[in-house]
């Protein structure tokens, strides 16, 4: 599903977060929101997913609104909550709401579990896991419905460089099924492994877009040039 941002402004009192002019997030895609903290990443994903209200302008799926294409959204947020209950359950929730048979959740469980090394420890209490490992139920379990859009804020942020491997090849496999992806980041290095577009926010405001090899390779603004120029140091 193709989504389109026109005018878009969002205001926390008397501050500004977002002040964005168009933006065109195609279908299909690994769409990256990059930039430093309290850039807006975060508010702006929170506004495509219908979690905040925005102030003003408009963003429409497909000629939708909100609305009409909510059921067609997951969404990992950066500060995920994890219930109290066995990894597995967990990770069941999105499929029981959806009414998946047994049979049907094994099979999807199955799947996507392949991808990360999580077995000897689905049938543990996941509040007593790792950080790490909780990421990795996580992202599952907003993964594993396969809705159309897939929005996902800070995905890797706990995860060692296996887990981090891990995760970027199930995003890759996710855009390879049709998915609509836009992921937040603030690491350069996965943003250039991973997008095919990429916006880069500073105060609320796009710096910077457009495809991933001009952003990475021949940006226009100077503070994304010396930004980018430094990446390889600028990553946690």
């Amino acid at each position: 599903m193709n989504i389109y941002i026109e005018s878009l402004k969002k205001n926390f009192g008397d501050r500004c977060v977002l002040d964005l002019k168009d933006i065109y997030i195609e279908h299909n895609k690994i769409s990256t929101i990059l930039g430093m903290n309290g850039s807006g990443k975060s508010t702006l994903l929170a506004s495509l997913s219908g979690i905040l209200n925005f102030d003003s302008g408009k963003i429409s799926y497909d000629g939708k609104d909100i609305k009409q294409v909510k059921k067609d959204i997951s969404m990992m947020l950066q500060n995920f909550y994890i219930f109290n209950d066995t990894a597995i359950n967990n990770i069941k929730l999105p499929l029981k709401f959806l009414k998946f048979s047994d049979d049907e959740m094994e099979k999807r469980i199955n799947k996507y579990v392949e991808y990360f090394n999580i077995k000897d420890y689905l049938n543990k209490n996941a509040t007593k896991l790792s950080g790490g490992e909780k990421a990795k139920i996580a992202l599952i379990r907003a993964v594993i419905s396969e809705r159309d859009m897939i929005f996902l804020d800070e995905p890797t942020t706990n995860m060692d460089m296996e887990g981090v491997v891990d995760a970027e090849r199930l995003i890759l496999y996710l855009k390879s099924i049709g998915k609509t992806i836009v992921l937040v980041t603030h690491n350069f290095i996965e943003a250039e492994r991973l997008s095919d577009y990429v916006i880069f926010l500073e105060n609320g405001k796009v710096l910077e877009k457009g495809e991933k090899k001009d952003v990475f390779n021949n940006p226009k603004n100077e503070l994304v040039r010396r930004i980018l120029g430094n990446r390889g140091g600028n990553n946690a």
